[in-house]
């Protein structure tokens, strides 16, 4: 007879492998169409810094990713801008980006609620900062 034992395989990772996905406010997933737009939130998820610091891409990155990914340069481009008018990516300068607190976070909750609130005065204000 075959044994019916179960094996358990436990696998230690740190926090910095996770990301937070809020439901509360589903439209920033929603909005995401085509595979470029989520080829590159797949990105972000992937290299964004501990508590959606920035990202530097420029154009090294995007043709970085564009030969691992075989896709060209102009649709990561085009991606990363329908992706900031969508608000899911918050375009902080030239070319930083960072996730959009309000639907994805990457580190502490508590920092999250923090640098969101942060988020909403500074939109509030109106101020751009390129």
């Amino acid at each position: 007879f075959p044994s019916h034992d179960k094996s358990t395989i436990v696998k230690h990772v740190d926090s910095e492998s996770f990301i937070m996905v809020f439901l509360s406010d589903m439209s920033g997933l929603f909005s995401i169409k085509g595979e470029m737009e989520q080829l590159m939130l797949t990105w972000m998820w992937k290299n964004s810094g501990w508590n959606n610091s920035p990202v530097i891409i420029d154009k090294f990155i995007k043709e970085r990713i564009s030969k691992e990914r075989d896709v060209k340069v102009q649709s990561i481009s085009d991606a990363l801008t329908r992706l900031v008018n969508k608000e899911v990516l918050i375009k902080n300068r030239r070319l930083f980006y960072s996730l959009n607190p309000k639907y994805f976070f990457k580190g502490d909750r508590k920092d999250r609620d923090e640098i969101l609130k942060l988020s909403v005065e500074y939109h509030k204000t109106g101020k751009n900062l390129e």
